[in-house]
């Protein structure tokens, strides 16, 4: 699904993400990414951010937006170490 969130009023980073990887959220948000609901909690979301995924909740009842945490995504760190994914050696 693609999840857009019009006027983000503030993204709390409660996951104390690096203040450059919590900033590409908002921009993401703001123009519409592919999330993912998490099928056991409401209002919870892992967002592809291309380099990185965000698991972020927003509140049904205040329409908060918090960034739970942030990861780089295995893909990228294996190329950096020069590993390659076994899945791309194939193809």
């Amino acid at each position: 699904m693609v999840l857009k969130v019009k006027n983000i009023p503030e993204v709390e980073n409660l996951g104390h993400v690096p203040t450059e990887i919590a900033g590409r959220l908002r921009a993401l948000l703001a123009n519409g990414v592919e999330a993912q609901p998490d099928a056991r909690r409401k209002g919870f979301y892992e967002v592809d951010g291309g380099t990185h995924t965000y698991w972020i909740h927003i509140s049904p009842v205040s329409g908060r937006l918090m960034l739970m945490a942030a990861w780089e995504k295995l893909a990228k760190k294996m190329t950096r170490a020069g590993m390659v994914p076994q899945a791309i050696r194939a193809a």
